[in-house]
């Protein structure tokens, strides 16, 4: 595009708009192809999941790009009139809705972004009460939907060691990666079936309960 816009203003050819804008477009749809199929996971690939969020990205480009364009034959022109014909087209074309949607989204968002962090402080500073220096925590998360809170503690807890684990099960199972690390405390941020029994027939850890801090004492 920087390349066409520098041949638009030199030659003075629509031409060079529309080929600019097609082979941009083609050029980000290969590049966004090869990524679903390297990087995202087979279900998002395969149904395309978020392709119109992506799309609308190298609109937005297009749109900054005819703009510019724009602005160049506006100077040109010495006339205020195209200016304001411009502003007029933008702010019609423009989805106010959309806009406020996304703005009020984002500041939802924002609002749950603060209350993870200000949980994952409190936790963590709850933790670090009961430590010793050099001990290891392992924090346990079985429910998918909260794993962040996890990763909000460990961020609060460094330096200390605090080594996050979610969904345990069989084929990870909580004894090979408690071995392997020789952790001295269990923090449990949500438990299942499999958790309790691995505990209990550990550790001997009956009633567990979740956002408790457990210590590890072999049988």
């Amino acid at each position: 595009m920087v390349f066409y816009y520098y041949k638009i203003k030199k030659e003075k050819n629509i031409r060079n708009i529309i080929i600019s804008v097609f082979t941009g477009l083609i050029l980000y749809i290969l590049a966004l192809q090869l990524a679903y199929i390297t990087k995202f996971p087979t279900k998002e690939m395969l149904q395309h999941d978020g392709m119109e969020r992506y799309i609308a990205t190298y609109l937005l480009g297009i749109l900054y790009f005819i703009v510019a364009v724009w602005l160049d034959v506006c100077k040109n022109k010495n006339s205020n009139f195209y200016y304001i014909l411009l502003a007029s087209i933008i702010i019609a074309i423009t989805p106010l809705n959309s806009v406020a949607n996304a703005s009020i989204t984002s500041g939802i968002y924002n609002i749950n972004t603060i209350i993870y962090c200000n949980i994952g402080r409190s936790r963590a500073e709850e933790i670090l009460e009961e430590l010793h220096e050099n001990q290891k925590v392992l924090g346990v998360c079985q429910n998918e939907s909260i794993r962040l809170i996890n990763l909000m503690v460990r961020f609060y807890m460094y330096p200390a060691n605090y080594k996050v684990a979610n969904k345990i099960q069989e084929t990870n199972s909580l004894k090979d990666i408690i071995a392997k690390e020789k952790y001295d405390y269990i923090y449990v941020i949500s438990e299942d079936d499999y958790l309790k029994k691995e505990l209990k027939d550990l550790y001997n850890i009956e009633n567990i309960e979740k956002n408790k801090l457990y210590k590890l004492e072999k049988r």
